[in-house]
């Protein structure tokens, strides 16, 4: 099984943090991240945890179109 047509994104840390001057590309303050999540669903995008994904691939459970 494959997972052809998914997309990943990674956040490392998703929380209120106080402006940084190093590593803000691994950070995510959460207003971003809800401001990101929404744009995802206007534009249409199905929005799926891991486990979902992990049981796609092992022929467990599809998803959603």
């Amino acid at each position: 099984m494959g997972i052809g047509g998914v997309s990943i994104l990674m956040y490392h840390q998703v929380g209120d943090f106080a402006p940084m001057k190093s590593h803000r590309s691994t950070y995510c303050h959460y207003k971003s991240f809800s401001r990101q999540m929404h744009l995802l669903k206007a534009l249409k995008f199905r929005v799926v945890d891991m486990d979902a994904i992990l049981d796609h691939a092992k022929g467990k459970r599809r998803l959603p179109k």
